[in-house]
């Protein structure tokens, strides 16, 4: 009975497994589209959507965090923990809590949302490669792999951010585009592998 109840509750988690990461696929397409209509030049053209924009971008990255919190492994756990940092710091950024008197030092909660919201997409990219290990070891590496152009690329944007601002704006702002350009390409092969990695289970 003992060796039932345990592949029935390993059968569970497997399920739960596959529809946690299907749920982060389309809450990472919905934070996407979100996103896009939050910019400042989408607004220019369609001013009302900016605030349903944003309150839809913070309910998604809010679920994507307490999804990442509910599944069983410490690498999802560390990308809930880095994405409640990077939602909470825009909250309070965003919030009535700021004012004129707290403009020395607010540049702080920008940092913290892009530093908690990178942080928990590198963690993401290993938990998937972990989770996918001894089930498909080829999307795996793809997973490893992804997340270490991830970091390269992001080490890259750093540099070319610095060469703009302190040295040479032409090959510093060629750099960060590229960089840039490397990220855009990264996070569409995410969704792929998202939605292959989430069949698995």
């Amino acid at each position: 009975m003992e060796g039932h109840s345990q592949a029935g509750r390993g059968l569970e988690a497997t399920r739960f497994m596959g529809k946690a990461l299907t749920a982060l696929f389309w809450i990472h397409i919905l934070n996407i589209v979100s996103g896009i209509l939050s910019l400042s030049d989408m607004t220019k053209w369609f001013p009302r959507l900016y605030l349903p924009g944003r309150v839809v971008n913070f309910i998604g990255l809010l679920l994507a965090v307490m999804i990442l919190m509910r599944l069983n492994h410490r690498s999802y756990r560390k990308a809930g923990w880095c994405g409640a940092v990077g939602v909470l710091a825009g909250f309070v950024m965003n919030g009535p809590l700021m004012s004129e008197k707290d403009a020395d030092w607010i540049w702080i909660f920008p940092v913290l949302v892009w530093c908690g919201l990178l942080g928990s997409v590198y963690f993401q990219y290993q938990g998937h490669a972990r989770v996918l290990q001894g089930i498909d070891d080829k999307l795996a590496g793809k997973w490893t792999r992804l997340r270490r152009w991830f970091a390269g690329l992001l080490a890259a944007c750093v540099v070319g951010a610095m060469v703009l601002f302190l040295m040479d704006s032409v090959i510093g702002g060629a750099v960060l585009m590229a960089a840039l350009g490397g990220i855009l390409v990264v996070a569409l092969l995410s969704l792929a592998y998202l939605y292959k990695t989430a069949r698995k289970f």
